[in-house]
């Protein structure tokens, strides 16, 4: 077992030492968020993987390359392989033979090599093992790679503005770019059916299948279109403020007038029944009968010489209200209901008097 930081070594010298040494295994390389693998056979390079536990980024270039169909990825992973490592490596075994395969390892390999270079600090460790194997395809030498490794590395400096931070997420925009019209290559379609708001740099350019360098420039060309933004993780999109200005609150229905309460509600000493429309029972008392300002007129009570004079049913204007009573026209302004019951009711006894009931 070798371990180790790569501020102390570069990832060239530990890959020119385990070549050096004809080592066969798996060196892995690791981040708080990161866990990438580079396997070895005698020393030779078999293939990088960003990530031990996904070989998606590489069966994505397979399948856009024509090396691989879906079924076949499939039957692959059902077959029990144990990590991503092992389903590489039986990838490579069942494809060997197809004209495309050797140069998408050989491409994965480099980009992926690329970017961890692009990465100080990484732990390092190495275990020999067997795993590798009858590995199908030519191994990779460390320096003759390196020659394609630095190439991808000054371009990867051009697109720094893009390729710069992988963990950005990928957004599309909502709002029409200005113009005539955009036009949009195969590979832009590919990059931006992609794009859903939740992806990162990283998880688009593995599934393109297209290699990390084009994604990249797809990619700028998409935010220079005005299609696609790139935002620091946790920052809000076009997409999600526009969403938010969508998300208000229905206002609040008024509550319905239902009108004056109907005399048929009324119990026969003129107290009202509960109103289903309240908790509480329609107050219907009137002020000024000898009972108090709260005091209901009864069915069988005598109104005053004053009321049966009135024979309209209405209150003549010299009859006083109680000294502690609110005066009526008070009550009725706040209660509209309450007036008109009250007026019916009144009309009711004084039409029952009238008849000598």
């Amino acid at each position: 077992m070798i371990t180790g930081d790569l501020t102390d070594f570069s990832l060239r010298d530990i890959l020119g030492f385990l070549a050096s040494a004809s080592s066969s295994g798996v060196l892995e390389l690791t981040t708080i968020t990161q866990h990438a693998g580079v396997v070895l056979h005698e020393g030779g390079i078999c293939v990088a993987l960003r990530e031990v536990d996904s070989v998606r980024g590489l069966v994505a270039r397979m399948l856009h390359a024509g090396a691989v169909d879906p079924d076949e990825v499939r039957a692959l992973a059902a077959d029990g392989a144990a990590d991503a490592i092992d389903l590489a490596g039986a990838l490579a075994r069942r494809t060997a033979r197809r004209r495309s395969t050797a140069g998408v390892f050989r491409e994965h390999t480099c980009e992926t090599l690329t970017w961890l270079t692009r990465h100080d600090g990484m732990r390092f460790s190495f275990a020999a093992s067997d795993r590798p194997g009858s590995w199908p395809l030519s191994t990779l030498g460390p320096d003759e790679l390196y020659d394609e490794v630095k190439t991808c590395a000054d371009g990867w400096d051009e697109l720094s503005e893009i390729a710069g931070d992988l963990t950005r997420v990928c957004s599309p925009v909502p709002i029409a770019p200005a113009g005539d019209g955009i036009a949009l290559t195969g590979e832009q379609w590919r990059v931006l059916s992609l794009v859903d708001g939740h992806r990162t740099l990283a998880d688009l350019i593995e599934l393109c299948g297209i290699g990390y360098l084009e994604t990249c420039r797809q990619l700028r060309q998409l935010v220079d279109d005005g299609l696609v933004e790139v935002i620091a993780p946790g920052a809000s999109s076009k997409v999600q403020e526009l969403l938010a200005a969508y998300d208000i609150a229905p206002p609040v229905a008024a509550a319905a007038d239902d009108g004056p309460l109907p005399l048929s509600r009324l119990v026969g000493d003129g107290h009202p029944e509960a109103d289903p429309r309240t908790t509480q029972p329609l107050d219907l008392s009137i002020v000024g009968n000898g009972g108090g300002a709260d005091a209901p007129l009864a069915n069988d009570a005598e109104p005053s010489d004053d009321i049966e004079a009135a024979g309209d049913g209405a209150l003549p204007d010299e009859v006083e209200p109680a000294d502690d009573a609110e005066p009526v026209h008070a009550d009725l302004d706040e209660d509209d209901a309450t007036e008109d019951a009250n007026r019916q009711l009144l009309r009711r006894l004084m039409s029952r008097r009238s008849a000598g009931a």
